[in-house]
């Protein structure tokens, strides 16, 4: 579960969920919410479409075993830049994310380390994170 929370400049969310991969799927509603099409495409052109990529990302520390912000903050700057490159993420596998080729731009700037924070707390994730826009 996502919400947006309140700041003064830019755009800021608090995540809650109760594993990673919910958390990746937060995390690409988000950055679907704030993104738009350049041209108005058919759902049957995007199924047929050749150019795809997936990309699996991971926020655990693989010494520590524990959340960390480091991988947190590039693999959200990551999903941005291929967002920014044209490429619309249309589902989650996991910790894995598919997209397609399209006209379409974000709102999203990059995430910024300001506040970003993540945690556990009664077995759920929290995760709080600013973007510039």
């Amino acid at each position: 579960m996502y919400r947006e929370i309140e700041h003064k400049a830019d755009v800021a969310y608090e995540i809650i969920a109760s594993s990673v991969e919910e958390v990746f799927r937060d995390i690409v509603s988000i950055i679907k919410d704030n993104t738009h099409y350049l041209v108005e495409e058919s759902s049957e052109h995007n199924k047929n479409l050749h150019n795809k990529l997936e990309k699996c990302y991971n926020i655990i520390n693989d010494d520590t075993g524990e959340y960390d912000d480091n991988k947190l903050f590039d693999a959200v700057n990551d999903m941005i830049s291929l967002v920014d490159r044209g490429y619309y993420p249309f589902e989650t596998d996991g910790c894995c994310v598919r997209y397609y080729k399209s006209k379409i731009y974000t709102e999203l700037k990059a995430l910024t380390y300001y506040n970003l924070k993540i945690e556990t707390k009664d077995n759920q994730i929290h995760i709080r994170m600013v973007f510039d826009v």
